[in-house]
Order: structure tokens, then sequence, then C-alpha cells
């Protein structure tokens, strides 16, 4: 309501009135362009404002302000002229909807005018031009503030076309015209502030808002207007992960307009601020409060506007995060209606349609869920294509298909999702939210190396950005279930308890906690303890039953419960909790996996009980769901398995055949999509020798011996095979420049965290050891994703694959012509011996042992052997444990070795440290096994063919490099290198090995001295090794070597050790896993003359992973090496021995025997310990 009084006095200050919005406040009080306001009076309106206030509107800078200051604590009289005529007009309100400039001379206003057409025309540089311009002319003219007001003006046109530069100009010429004046020098500032934030630069930011404040405090010390400079800084913090500094400049905030303006909308939003911060924090009680007090004030004044209605959005999600899925339910509703009252088919609305659908997700209300996401996604397609909003959408909406079994679907959403959360908000939280969503659907599918590297790029994204959220512990806990599924139980549980404690600090009886209690307790069975296992899921069980009874979570706690039951023998219980699980499942998505798996478990309870017909029927109805939702996993392997096992139970072998192939195949097809480092790969394979060896023992029955065997050849060291192929493959040549940073950032954090954890004691620094080895592992997984991404991206490397197994005739093809082959699969209920000739005749023979029993055997004899020497046990302990192995394994082949010349063993489980050569048959009289035949061992056939493709080194090149003697530091281990460190504590130091140096210059007299390279004492290093010409023909290793059984490939050879680090950074022990990622030499043959130098870690299918398979895949035809401790006097005996058979021209397998029996004829080397340890890997010839 505008009022008119008598003519007013010439105007010498005030601001016009330049436009007023249609429909604002302004317009509804009369103020029409042209005004001019000089003056303001407000009233007391107790409780908002129990003060009245009046003041002087001399600048455009002081219009703001009093819209910050006033416009919410009553209402406001202004007072000006109109045509001559002094008038008044009444506005209340936060936002009047008036611009305003100052009183202008004729020329400043002509410039005003012209920029104002130059911005309508499009031309923003020109517009800016005049009104810097006119700002120049205003300071020369005695105005600062009007000089002042047009720089600012110029500088937010500039900002906003994009010229910073000259922004950043017409910002500081305001500050210099504006001087002491706080009121323009604050907007100045704030303007400067809003355009770093706007592009991104938060220090920038931060910097230019605190100078704001600085100078608005001077101005009016503690008002509503620094109060918003409070809020813009928080914002800032917040957005930099700074949590402890947003909330407190939030409080501060809050103290001011809650001293200010109690009760008002003001104090509401400052209120909602705090919240929103304290959530972020994870202080979820915090943030309740502070949002039920802003819900209070809002309530009292405007229970259904849409302030309301924001409050209550965020009071849900805090709730949420608490784990009242109730409370979250019912605000979001509340929330819905009113944003449905005010503004229907608005993005508020689809926010909160997506809020409420993800809660009553949660509650188990799956299709209520559907409905609102695609009623959300809908109106963001149409209102906000490519936007964020957009994208979270997508998200949800494709959570909820994945959790009702749609996986196809899920996929593709999440895809577009990432897309565009990628393009508008790169390396972001949303970016890692969409990126762990994509990691838990290829888990479910079974493609576990491209879950873990998604998984993994999530977890470092959100460690930087959100690094106490429940976000990070989510991506942290399906983290912990891909390496448990990989069988790498430590990093699993490392996954799980930081992902625990983050969510308990965060919201303890959150559905985050019930969830992380199923996976330790996962873990913990794996690790067999049982009671902690039934612990956890009972906790959990007693939270989703109170929080979402009918929810997924609390279908698979009672999974879990009664498959614990069940590994206890007890049925009913089992089958009680499965069917409990079941109803859930199929209430949720009846056709997903989750349903397949719990009826493959009833089936294991219908079998249990005899009833092959429901188990069948049970197992054929899971494995209808797994192909179609997940073909070639891991799952649907196991349900072919248990199927062909009933098939063959039921005398329909045929049928059983077929059912074991396709498992074999749906295993294979996991395998390719596993992941992870090698050990982890042949872990997870491991776990499936029963199925390959099943499928053999039915192929014999059948009388299809040679099927059997091909099947063998498939199922052995397929990892070997795929790294022999691969060995070519030049990282520092081949990786691409969008992948060299990373590859080097991987490979630089593996070797340190290699460093220090071997450098940790197990004992004195468990946790942390354990910690360490975690963190090698979690390298070693990223860099196997790193590598998955090469093969997509290198065409080189796309071309290197393992070959294809081969099959019975393709493999005796393989085998020396005068050879023949013992090829061992050990399992239950009995094993099978397959020997093979190179005419192609396979026999399978079934040994009466299985897999334990010859361990038992096998460890009796090594202990016999060794014991005889070193404990001072009786001479020929051993004979008795020799002669009935021999009986055991070898004697069902004797035909066959009888019409060859050599044997060729292909062991299995610890038949690969068994010493062969040292085998006790009747000939007449008490003959070894090398006594009758040469002896060397593969792994298979096809790793032999692979071995023979390495190229022959020419015959001008270094024919024997050899190292002995090094040189070992003396006393207690103290070298600077960790790992140096760790190993001379685990050894107890390492001692001299002079013998070495005259076993080597002996062993050199046997070759042309032109050919020979002796390394000795100082010369012994690391660096020599890895600089060997590729073309080196025979490599000599005679120093100390250490073993790891935990981690095998830390396991090595001591060479000398610097007594500081070298250029190269060596530190003198040459490890396997650097032989596999460094070393390239063609040997025909590497010796290891070192103790246990043969011995690794037995991986089932895989074979013994440590030095000598390193070798071989670093170039070596052959690797002679060790299987238990060596004596140096008869070491260096039998190397003289074996290296004067080799010059002579005897082949390697011959001359080994040559050297064994040689010394086996000595009386005082006549016991095993000396000779039979040695055993040669590799090619013979």
């Amino acid at each position: 309501m505008a009022t008119a009084a008598a003519l007013a006095a010439p105007l010498s200050a005030g601001v016009v009135v330049e436009s007023v919005d249609e429909g604002s406040v302004a317009a509804a009080a009369g103020l029409r362009p042209g005004d001019v306001l000089w003056a303001w009076v407000r009233e007391a309106a107790p409780p908002r404002s129990r003060t009245g206030a009046a003041g002087e509107l001399r600048h455009p800078f002081d219009w703001g302000v009093l819209q910050t200051e006033q416009g919410r604590l009553g209402t406001t009289e202004l007072q000006g002229q109109r045509d001559g005529f002094a008038m008044t007009w009444r506005v209340d309100g936060p936002e009047w909807g008036a611009a305003v400039r100052p009183l202008l001379a004729p020329d400043l206003e002509a410039a005003w005018r012209e920029g104002i057409a130059r911005r309508g025309a499009g031309d923003t540089a020109g517009a800016a031009q005049a009104w810097r311009t006119a700002a120049k002319a205003a300071a020369a003219g005695g105005e600062p503030s009007t000089a002042a007001w047009f720089s600012w003006q110029a500088a937010r046109l500039l900002f906003d076309g994009g010229d910073e530069a000259a922004g950043e100009e017409a910002i500081a010429a305001g500050l210099a015209a504006a001087g002491d004046d706080a009121v323009a020098a604050a907007a100045l500032w704030e303007a400067r502030g809003a355009a770093r934030e706007a592009k991104g630069d938060l220090g920038g930011a931060a910097a230019a808002y605190a100078e704001t404040l600085r100078w608005r405090e001077r101005g009016c010390g503690e008002c509503l207007s620094v109060a918003r400079t409070l809020v813009d800084l928080g914002f800032v913090a917040q957005d930099s992960g700074d949590a402890e500094a947003a909330e407190g400049y939030f409080r501060r905030a809050v103290a001011i307009r809650e001293k200010l303006a109690p009760g008002t909308p003001l104090a509401a939003f400052a209120l909602n601020n705090l919240g929103w911060a304290l959530k972020a924090k994870g202080d979820l009680a915090g943030a309740e409060a502070a949002q039920r007090r802003a819900l209070a004030i809002l309530a009292g004044l405007a229970p259904e506007s849409a302030e309301a209605a924001h409050t209550l959005k965020l009071l849900g999600g805090v709730m949420f995060a608490k784990g009242d899925l109730r409370e979250a339910e019912a605000c979001f509703r509340r929330s819905l209606a009113i944003y449905e009252k005010l503004t229907p088919d608005s993005l508020d609305v689809a926010s909160s349609l997506s809020n409420l659908a993800v809660v009553v997700q949660d509650l188990g209300k799956l299709e209520e869920s559907e409905a609102l996401q695609r009623r959300a996604l809908a109106l963001r397609e149409s209102l906000a294509p490519n936007s964020l909003d957009l994208a979270a959408s997508l998200n949800n909406l494709a959570s909820l298909l994945h959790s009702r079994g749609d996986l196809a679907e899920a996929e593709r959403l999440q895809r577009r999702a990432l897309a565009l959360r990628e393009s508008l908000a790169p390396e972001s939280a949303d970016v890692a939210g969409s990126l762990s969503n994509l990691g838990t659907i290829a888990y479910d599918r079974g493609r576990y190396a491209e879950a873990d590297g998604l998984l993994l790029h999530a977890v470092r994204i959100l460690e930087k950005e959100a690094p106490a959220s429940a976000e990070l512990a989510g991506a942290l806990a399906n983290l912990g279930i891909v390496a448990r599924q990989r069988g790498e139980l430590d990093a699993s549980e490392t996954y799980q308890k930081r992902a625990l404690a983050i969510v308990e600090a965060l919201a303890p009886g959150s559905p985050d906690v019930g969830g992380f209690l199923i996976n330790l307790g996962n873990v913990a069975w794996e690790r067999g303890r049982l009671d902690e296992a039934e612990a956890a899921y009972t906790q959990a069980l007693a939270l989703w039953d109170q929080l979402a009874p009918a929810g997924p979570q609390a279908a698979i706690v009672r999974l879990n419960l009664g498959s614990l039951a069940f590994s206890r023998g007890r049925l009913d219980e089992a089958e009680a909790r499965f069917r409990a699980a079941l109803a859930i499942q199929k209430g949720l998505a009846p056709r997903s996996v989750e349903v397949a798996s719990t009826l493959g478990n009833l089936a294991a309870v219908a079998l249990a009980r005899g009833d092959r017909k429901g188990g069948k029927r049970l197992l054929t109805e899971a494995l209808a769901i797994q192909r179609r939702q997940a073909p070639g996993s891991a799952l649907e392997a196991e349900l072919l398995h248990e199927l062909g096992k009933l098939a063959w139970q039921e005398g329909r072998r045929r049928r059983a055949t077929a059912l074991l192939l396709r498992a074999v195949e749906a295993l294979e097809t996991q395998m390719a999509h596993l992941g992870g480092a090698e050990e982890v790969q042949a872990a997870f394979r491991g776990n499936w020798t029963g199925l390959y060896h099943d499928l053999m023992r039915l192929l014999v029955e059948r009388g299809r011996a040679g099927k059997a065997y091909s099947v063998l050849e498939r199922s052995r060291a397929q990892l070997m095979l795929a790294l022999l192929a691969g060995r070519d493959l030049d990282l520092s040549r081949d990786v691409p420049p969008e992948l060299e940073g990373e590859w080097q950032r991987v490979a630089t954090a593996l070797r340190a965290a290699r460093a220090e954890a071997a450098a940790a004691d197990p004992v004195a620094e468990g946790e942390r050891a354990r910690a360490l080895r975690h963190e090698v592992q979690r390298l070693e997984d990223e860099r196997a994703a790193l590598l998955a991404r090469l093969r997509l991206v290198s065409p080189r490397a796309a071309e290197i694959r393992a070959p294809l197994p081969l099959d019975a005739a393709r493999a005796a093809r393989v085998l020396p012509a005068d050879a023949v082959l013992l090829a061992y699969s050990l399992g239950e209920p009995t094993s099978l011996l397959f020997v093979v000739t190179p005419v192609g005749r396979v026999d399978a023979l079934p040994l009466a042992t299985t897999r334990d029993e010859v361990r038992r055997a096998v460890s009796r004899l090594r202990a016999a052997i060794v014991g005889g020497v070193l404990g001072g046990a009786g001479s020929d302990d051993w004979v008795a444990e020799a002669r009935s192995l021999y009986d055991l394994l070898v004697k069902p082949a004797e035909p066959a070795i009888g019409k060859a010349r050599r044997i060729v063993v292909s062991p299995d489980g610890a038949l690969h440290l068994l010493p062969f050569a040292a085998l006790l048959r009747e000939a007449p009289g008490r003959q070894a096994l090398v006594g009758w035949r040469p002896l060397s061992v593969v792994p298979s056939l096809s790793v032999l063919a692979q071995l023979g493709r390495v190229p022959r080194p020419g015959g001008d090149g270094v024919v024997l490099a050899a190292f002995g003697d090094p040189s070992y530091p003396s006393g207690a281990p103290t070298s600077g290198d960790p790992v140096v460190r760790s190993v001379l504590a685990r050894t107890g130091g390492l001692d001299p090995l002079p013998g070495t140096r005259a076993e080597l210059e002996a062993i050199a007299t046997v070759f042309p001295e032109a050919g020979v390279r002796l390394f000795l004492g100082e010369e012994a290093s690391e660096e020599r090794a890895g600089s060997l010409p590729r073309d080196t023909r025979l490599v000599h290793f005679a120093c100390h070597g250490f073993v790891d059984a935990d981690t095998p490939l830390d396991s090595g050879l001591a060479l000398t050790i610097p007594a500081a680090g070298t250029e190269a950074g060596e530190n003198g022990l040459l490890q396997a896993w650097e032989v596999l990622e460094r070393w390239r030499v063609d040997a025909e043959l590497v010796t290891l003359s070192a103790c246990e130098s043969g011995v690794g870690k037995d991986v089932s299918g895989e074979g013994l992973l440590g030095l000598t398979r390193a070798f071989q895949v670093g170039g070596a035809r052959s690797v002679l090496a060790s299987l238990w401790p060596v004596a140096d006097e008869s070491t260096a005996a039998l190397m003289g021995a074996f290296y004067r058979a080799l010059a002579a021209g005897e082949r390697k397998d011959e001359a080994i025997r040559r050297a064994q029996l040689q010394l086996a004829a000595r009386q005082e080397f006549a016991s095993p310990f000396f000779w039979a340890a040695f055993q040669l890997a590799g090619e013979s010839r």
C-alpha cells in the first residue's frame, strides 16, 4: 500500500527503483520503476523483533543490507518520492522483488543505460566496459560509493561471462573506490567469493568470504548479514570436507539468528544448515536435535510451507541414517504431501518420491518402492535431463531392481547414472556411489575382477571425499565380500571391521550395522570360528527383525544361521531357517539369485536326509533361476556339480558326465572374471579341484581315460600358462599413457608395502603385521585390476592370452619320445594315476588312497629322511616309508616305465614335496627309483609345451653365469632395509658361505673360460643378477634361500647385502615376485643351490607357488632346486658331478641322475638327505 504527501525537497542521496518483479512484495506495495527511496522505518513485531528500527538508504548496497537485516523481522515502511511527491510503501517478507540503482548524474545514467542495452544484445564485454568507464568517472567526480557500485555490476557480469581476469580487475577497482565503506567492500568481496565458489575454487571462495565476514563484522558487529556470510563459509567448508569448520560457522550463524530473529524462518534455516553439517560429520543425534528445533519453528509459522517440507526431508534423512525406518518413512511422506500440494509435478516432488522409495525398499515394500522410483525418474527426465538429480533417480531405481533380481536392467540404469555423474561431477562421492553399486552388480553376476576394480576405485574416491561416511563403509564392506569369495579372508575381515567401525560411530543400531555384522559372521565361519559367527548372526537377526523383518537382510541372516546349523548337523533348525529366508526372498524377488542360493541350501538338507527326489527338484529349480540371472557363475557350477553327482548315483553316467562338464564350463567362465593377484586366483581354483576330480573319475569309470586326462590338463596350472604366455609383455612399453601414472603409483606403493610387511614381526606386531599384509594384498588386487584394464586398451597386450590346455593326443606329442608321464590326481574317495606314453596311450589307474592319506605319508617320509641326519634318528627309518609310497604311487605303472627310458612326473598336492628319486623298489634288492630311470617334474604337459617355446640361447653368448660366496652382514640384524632386517631376524642371520666359492670355481673349469661369468663376494649382487644377458645359457645361484610359507612370492635368494641401498633400490634379496615381474633370461637351466629353493605354497590345481615357478615364468626351460635344507659339502660334490655330466653332453635329467647316484655310492652321503633333495623341474633335455 502506497501513500502520498506534499512535494518533496530536491534529492542529494537515495536509490532509484530500477525494476519490480511481477507478483512480488514490492509490486503489491505499489512500488514502480523510477520511484526514489531515501529512508526506512520498521515497526516492532514480537516475537520476531522486540524493538523497531530506522535508517537511511544512501546507495544500492544499503538496499541489500536492509532486506537481509529487516525483511523477516516485521513490516518495513519505505520512505521516498514519486514524481516530486513524498511517498511511503509498506513491505513485509524476506525478498521484496525490486532492484535499485544510485541516483545518477545524466552522463552516468547514460552509461548505465548503454550497459543495459549492450547486455540485452548479448554484448557482455561491451556492457562491462561501459560500466567500468562509468566507475572511473564516478570516482573522479567524488562519488566513491557509485564508483564501487558500477565496478560491482561490471564484475558480476564478467564473472558470469567467464572473463575471470577482467572480473578480478573490476573487483580490485571497486575495492579501491569503496575505501572504508564496509557495506560496499563486503558486497564486492562477496561477489568474488561467489564467483570462486561457482568455479569450484573452494580455497579462493573461503578466503573471499572470510574478507566479506571481516568487513561485515566491522560494519555491523553481530548482525544478520554476518550470519549470512557465516552460512556461506559453512557451505564452502562442508564442500571442502572440513566438517568441523562447517559446524563452527553454522553454530555461529544459529546463535546470531536465534538472538536477532528468534522464531523466524531465518533461525530455522540456520538450524537446518547446522543439522546438515552434523549429519555429514556423523553426529546424528545432534543433527536430529537441530532439525527438530527447525521444524518446531516452522510448525508455528507455516506448517504447510515449502520450508517445512524441506526440513521434514532433511529430518527423514537423519532418521534413515540412524536406522529408524518408520520415523524416516513418516517424515518423507509428510514432506511429499506438502510438496504435492504446493508444487505438483516438480523436482521437489521427485526428490521426496525418491527418498520415500529408498526407505520403503528397506522396509521390504518393493513394489511400492519401484512405483515411487519410476514416478521420480519420469519427473526428473522431463524437468532435469542430464542432471545429477536424474543420475540419483537412475541410481536408486537400479539399486531397487538389483534387489529384485533384475541384474541386467539394474546394470543398464546404473551405467547411465555413472555416465551422468562422471560428466557433471567427476571423481565425486556420487561417482563413487555408482561405481560401488556397479561393483555389487558385477559381483552378483560373477565378474569378480570387474567388481574389485570398481569398488577399489570407489574406495579411493571416498577416502578422499568422505573419509568417515556410510558410503565409504558400504564400499569397504562390498570389497570385503568380494575378497571373501576369492578366499582372501584376512583382507575380507579387515574391510568388514573398518566398515563396521564407521557405521557404529555414525549410527549404532542402524541397518548398515546389521549388514556388516552378517559379513563379519561369514568371515568368522570360513575361518572355523563357528561360535563367533553364530553370535554375529544372532545379533544381526535381532536388529533386522526390529528394523525390517520382511526385508532382504532379514532373509540373509536367517539363511546364514541355517547354513551354520546345517554344518553342525542340526537339520531341522537348518530347514526352518532356510524356509523362513525363502519366504521373505520370494516375496521380494521370486526369481533372484538369492532365491536360487536358498533353494540350493534346502536341497542340501533334503539330500542329507536321504531325500534324493526332493533334493533333485530343488536343485533343478535353483539352476533354472541361476542360469537366467547369472550364467557362468560359481553358484551355477555348484548346482550342476550336485545334480551331476545325483545322476551318477542313479547310474545315469552319460547324463552325469554332461552335467559335470557344464559345471566345469560355468566354473571356468567364472574364473575368467575372477581377477585378483595370482595367489588369490590359484586359491579360488584350488577350492574346486573336487569338481574336476569327480569328472575324471566318472570318465575313467566309463572307460574314457583319454578324455579324463584331458580334464586333468584342463585343471592344472592354468594361471602359470597365462603367465608363460604373457611373459614377453613389456609393461614399460605397452602401458598406454592414460594408465601409466596409475601403474607407476601402484607399483611404487606395492614395493613399499611389501618392504613394510616383510619387516613387521607377526608376533610382536600382530595387528600391524596383519594390516600391512592386507595392504599388500589390496595393492596386488589393484594391480590385477589395472592389468585387466590394460588388456582392454593395449592392442599388444590384448593379443596375449593363456593357451588352451592340451588334449590327451596333443599332450602325448609333447613328451620326449622315450619318456612316460605319471600324472596324479589326488582326491576322495580314491585317487587316480594317469600313465601317458608318447604314442598317445593313456591308462588311468585308480589308487586306493586319498589326498589326506598321501599328505600324511609324504610328511612321514620327509621327516624320516631329514630327521635321520639332522635329528639323530635311525638312518634306515625312511626305508619303509619309501617302499610303501613306491608301491602305492609308482608300482602300478611299472609295465609302462619298463618300456621307457625316463620318467616325467606331474604331481598333485603333497606330491610336489615328495622326493620321487628316493622311492624304493624291489629290483631285486633295494633300488631307488632314480637308479632305475632319470626323473623330472612338470605341472602339466601343457606347461611343458609352453616351456619348450622359450628361444634357446645362441652359441656365442654366456654359457654359465654363477653367483656365490655373497657378502652378508655380520652380527645382529641391523640392516637399514626393512625386508633384509626381517629375513635376518627370521633366519637368525646369514652365515658366510665360503665353500660356495670353491664350488663355483670348480664348476667353471668344466666350461670354456670365455663363456663363464663368475660373480663372487661383492659381485654376487642382485643388480648383477638382474642385468644378465637374455641369452645366458646356464645360471647358477649358490647362496642362502628363504621361504615364506604364507606369501610364497616373498620367498627368495639372499645375494650380497649392500651396506646401503643401491641407486637402483636393490637390497640384495632376489624375491620370487621380483623374478616374476622383472627377470627375463631365456636360460636352458637355472640351478638354485640354496636351502629349500624348490619349496613353496601348495595350491591345489596350480602346484607350488615359489621360486621355481617364478624362474620358469622368467624364461628358464628348467630349474634345479632343493626340497629341504642342503649340506654344503654334499651339495658341492653333487653340483660338480652334475655339471661335468652336463658339459659332456648328457641330458639334464640324466646328468642329475648320474650325480645323485655317484653321491649315494659314497658311504658318508648314502642317506637320501644328501642326494635326493634336488629335483629337476621343466624340460629334461
